[in-house]
């Protein structure tokens, strides 16, 4: 009887296992029998609805197949929502949908947070026919993940186009974010997949991946995870960022991965559209970024008329950029190409932040540009200034001007255009940098500089480090000019017609333009210093501590720091306190607390002051 038991109660077991892993099989839906919604029921169980039949489906996947089960064509959409504390999560295997949905091929509706595992090649287009288009993967306030599947066995690839349906009605809506006039303030997670954005009109307007046309990108991207991201643009709108007439207000976040955007006329290949300002801020972290813009767009930075008022952190990266490029001869390079490689578009300012460290960054400018600063002025009569702040540390920067005309741009700061372009940021070359610089065209030479600016009134600094190398070299460029498309392409063009001469800091006003602009030579940083066993510290580094939390300070703070056996300040603190308007408090172990108000009044001739000296001077 106990045997007999024992057998019921195996057989019992062996079929609850096999009940349970027949539930457990994942169903597939194929999106040729008709569109697709997934969302909860009152319980919060995900479910799917396609046609009359609605079912809970937990591992869903999606397929467009024909009978004999092979990959086909459909113009069915999939729909997406998800409540508060609800996430959707789906998979899509090799379909291939090419519609014409107002709502956008695949809709994230707003408020959703969403998983999407790509499997496989899948291809998703939306065409406008009579005008008018949703995006290709519709996100304006939602959350989406898109992330390949590691169990595929294959690359994973995701292809979305958005397009008239004769390569010119436009269509203004993003490949991947908000539709037409409507901003993107959700947010985008691509992780460990193969992504190619298209937005394939001529005249759309709409970014690859970000904001439609109109529409404002304040929303976040992320990019991570050894995803591979390829954004393309046809005008107006940036590879990736916002739409044309969007501000670039959000964040863009890249990390250990490759990316590569190109956009053909006046929008950023990353960061804003034409007409759009860029305020947001840009991260790239240990990655493999390439960015074309062919004409008055920056390649990272603000489009056309766009000022750069953000941030940019670049770090342990590989990062090219240029902008202006339209092909043809040495002759003709450049012409239509006014915006900054990294920084402002045409007619832009540039006013906000650069950071660049442990990188290597080559950046490239035709026609009227800096190669990393303010935009030219396209030939009409407007200022353009160079105001902010770039910082390189430890870093390789080749930034290059070349021009096959007259036309003034410069490698670093605010080019001399029809208007007065003034330089009274500040520029820092730290660390163990090195910084070639490059200024060509073929009808004038000699007259402008490398670095600067040369417009009276340019009351900017440049801090160079004992430890940095300048290398410059200015002239004609050989005819038989170098591709592009080759980094190196212009150094090595330039050696043909002269070495790049290395530049000492004491001389860098040579290659510096405006009479007012201050070189200031930074010593070499103080060694490590050892108080006891227990305390050790860098000297340097704590002033540069200091010197990040005073930037980010609002008008009116006190800040206090505690120096600790610290008794020598770097000088341009004292200038960082008077422009940021806040009071800074040290601390420190040899005495009593030193207090710097903005109004100080000190001028110091050196490059550092000691603490003794300082008290004294301000009890003066």
């Amino acid at each position: 009887m106990k045997h007999f038991s024992k057998a019921i109660s195996f057989v019992l077991a062996l079929c609850l296992v096999l009940s349970v892993s027949a539930d457990a099989m994942a169903k597939t839906w194929n999106l040729c029998n008709g569109d697709i919604t997934i969302d909860f029921d009152d319980d919060s169980n995900q479910q799917v609805t396609q046609g009359s039949t609605t079912e809970k489906d937990d591992d869903i996947i999606i397929v467009t197949e024909d009978a004999s089960g092979n990959v086909a064509e459909t113009a069915n959409t999939i729909k997406v929502e998800s409540g508060e504390g609800e996430t959707a999560k789906f998979t899509i295997q090799n379909v291939d949908i090419n519609s014409s949905s107002l709502d956008g091929a695949i809709d994230i509706i707003n408020g959703s947070t969403v998983i999407m595992t790509v499997s496989g090649e899948n291809y998703i287009d939306n065409v406008s026919i009579s005008g008018g288009a949703g995006a290709g993967i519709h996100v304006g306030n939602a959350e989406l993940t898109i992330v390949g599947d590691k169990n595929s066995g294959a690359d994973n690839v995701l292809n979305v186009n958005t397009r008239g349906d004769n390569g010119y009605t436009d269509n203004k809506a993003a490949g991947i974010g908000s539709n037409d006039n409507e901003d993107f303030v959700g947010v985008i997670n691509i992780k460990d997949v193969d992504i190619e954005s298209h937005v394939a009109d001529e005249y759309a307007g709409a970014a690859s991946i970000g904001s439609g046309v109109g529409g404002d990108f304040k929303g976040n991207v992320n990019i991570t995870d050894n995803a591979n991201v390829f954004a393309d643009n046809g005008n107006g709108g940036a590879g990736i960022g916002s739409g044309e007439n969007g501000e670039f207000a959000g964040n863009l976040y890249i990390k250990d991965s490759v990316v590569i955007a190109n956009v053909y006329e006046n929008g950023a290949a990353i960061g804003s559209g034409s007409g759009g300002n860029f305020t947001g801020n840009i991260d790239i972290i240990n990655s493999d970024v390439t960015a074309d813009a062919h004409k008055n767009g920056a390649a990272i930075g603000a489009g056309k008329y766009g000022d750069f008022d953000g941030k940019m952190n670049i770090e342990n990266s590989n990062v090219t950029a240029q902008a202006g490029y339209t092909g043809g001869s040495h002759g003709n390079v450049g012409w239509g190409g006014n915006a900054a490689a990294i920084g402002a578009g045409c007619y832009g300012d540039f006013n906000g932040e650069i950071s660049i460290k442990d990188s290597e960054v080559t950046a490239t400018s035709f026609n009227r540009g800096a190669a990393i600063g303010a935009g030219g002025n396209g030939g009409e009569k407007r200022d353009t200034q160079f105001t902010g702040t770039l910082n390189i540390d430890n870093s390789t920067v080749n930034a290059n001007f070349v021009s096959g005309s007259a036309n003034k741009g410069i490698p670093i700061g605010a080019p001399e255009n029809a208007g007065s372009s003034l330089f009274t940021g500040e520029i820092k070359i730290l660390g163990d940098s090195e910084v070639n610089l490059l200024a060509s065209n073929n009808e004038k030479n000699g007259d402008y500089p490398l670095i600067g600016s040369n417009c009276k009134g340019s009351t900017g600094t440049i801090y160079i480090e004992d430890t940095a190398k300048i290398n410059a070299w200015q002239g004609e460029l050989d005819k038989d000019i170098l591709s592009p498309d080759d980094k190196n392409s212009f150094k090595e063009a330039a050696q043909s017609g002269g070495e790049f001469v290395n530049i000492e800091p004491e001389k860098i006003s040579d290659i510096a333009g405006g009479a007012e602009v201050t070189i200031k030579h930074v010593p070499k940083p103080e060694p490590v210093v050892q108080i006891s066993d227990a305390v050790v510290f860098e000297v340097d580094t704590f002033w540069k501590n200091v010197e990040a939390i005073i930037r980010i300070a609002e008008k009116g703070d006190e800040i206090i720091v505690d120096a600790d056996f610290r008794s020598i300040m770097p000088t341009y603190i004292l200038d960082l306190v008077r422009r940021h308007e806040v009071t800074l408090v040290i601390k420190w172990k040899g005495g009593e607390a030193i207090v710097i108000s903005p109004d100080h009044g000190i001028d110091y001739m050196f490059d550092s002051i000691c603490f003794e000296t300082l008290i004294a001077l301000l009890d003066e």
